[in-house]
């Protein structure tokens, strides 16, 4: 009988794998992990954001998220470019995880997706799911704890620099997160960065790949298509919740990103999780 590696010990059950896309134009809601059970996203497409060590990062191909119960999983989509990512889900009993990181990377992306595929096509087979969950666990470990590619504790080593989010553009970003149902001028934002208008457009577009005004409007569609789908409140009402003058332009801008009114994109439901 074939005995797990060490660092499977903890392990109680076979290995559950799925493949999640994230939807358009939404962020999906964030699950909270259950107890007795250790779950992995692997980024595969896409791009989404995610908190560690008090620092918004951007994930993308190649980023390995391991939680433990009471953490949750990803959920700040790139609306212009959602992500998909493998979840794995191993059940454990007694003993201690021995996660290596919260936040690692897969530096090689060809790699990183063909172990996607392998892996996809061995949970659809009738073989030993017990061994598959060593397998992936252990090869998902040495991954996380290979050289330049892990992210310590003491700091984002094996980042990408050019991921990694400025605290001005951070500030502006929650700002507009939390605040796009109020008018938001250009000097209000160029306050909460501590920037002039020149160098908060220009630091903004280089780490989001847009502007901040492109993004405010992104953040407001996004809540106004949930509204639409997911209640029952006139357009009006909608266009004033999220942060628009009138209907008018609210529906104006609306068709010019979906190519449809709002009351079209309510009856066909766009939306799906």
């Amino acid at each position: 009988m074939l005995k797990s590696h060490p660092i499977c010990s903890h392990l109680d059950a076979p290995v559950r794998i799925f493949y999640y896309r994230a939807p358009k134009n939404e962020w999906p809601i964030p699950r909270t992990i259950v107890p007795d059970l250790e779950e992995i996203e692997l980024i595969v497409n896409g791009h989404v954001y995610f908190e560690y060590k008090g620092e918004e990062i951007k994930l993308s191909c190649g980023h390995i998220v391991w939680h433990l119960p009471g953490e949750k999983t990803v959920h700040k989509s790139d609306l212009n470019d959602p992500y998909e990512c493998l979840v794995i889900k191993f059940p454990v009993g007694k003993g201690v995880s021995k996660r290596p990181s919260k936040v690692s990377f897969w530096g090689d992306p060809d790699g990183c997706r063909q172990f996607v595929d392998e892996i996809l096509a061995a949970s659809k087979q009738s073989q030993n799911r017990l061994l598959l969950r060593d397998y992936v666990y252990t090869r998902l470990f040495w991954q996380a704890m290979s050289g330049i590619n892990q992210v310590h504790d003491s700091g984002q080593k094996g980042m990408r620099k050019k991921d990694r989010i400025s605290s001005p553009v951070q500030r502006v970003k929650e700002h507009i997160h939390y605040g796009f149902h109020h008018p938001l001028s250009v000097k209000e934002l160029c306050e909460v960065a501590e920037l002039s208008e020149s160098h908060l457009y220009l630091r903004f577009k280089r780490e989001m790949g847009k502007t901040p005004h492109q993004y405010l409007l992104g953040r407001r569609m996004e809540e106004a298509t949930h509204l639409l789908i997911h209640s029952e409140l006139s357009v009006k009402v909608i266009s004033y919740q999220c942060g628009f003058q009138d209907s008018t332009s609210f529906c104006r801008s609306f068709k010019s990103i979906f190519n449809s009114t709002p009351l079209q994109f309510r009856q066909r439901g766009e939306i799906k999780y």
